[in-house]
């Protein structure tokens, strides 16, 4: 699948369409989780635009998410949702926003 190719420049797209044909999104969040806590920023941005999209009931639980952290403070608190995940998941999905635009929320920013 496209989504799970690294060089994927469009996830969020990729997520909001499948999302539009009516196909369960859940078990694309690891490969966008994993997207957050890559090394190269870029993948980092790209992860986060589909997580805000695609997941945004995710994105909220992640507020302390910079995109200019290190990987490793990335891969850190992207642990803390992944640990969450089992729980969250019980009694609701993924949310796709009403208009498929795609993100409409910044990612974050340094401080």
């Amino acid at each position: 699948m496209m989504l799970r190719d690294p060089g994927c420049l469009i996830p969020n797209a990729v997520l909001l369409e499948l999302g539009s044909r009516g196909q369960d999104l859940q078990p694309e969040l690891p490969v966008v989780l994993d997207m957050l806590a890559a090394s190269s920023r870029d993948r980092r941005i790209r992860g986060w635009h589909a997580l805000a999209s695609a997941f945004p009931d995710r994105a909220k639980l992640l507020s302390d998410y910079r995109l200019d952290d290190t990987s490793e403070e990335c891969q850190r608190k992207v642990q803390k949702l992944r640990s969450a995940e089992p729980g969250a998941q019980q009694n609701r999905g993924p949310t796709m926003p009403a208009d498929n635009s795609g993100a409409t929320e910044r990612p974050p920013s340094v401080s």
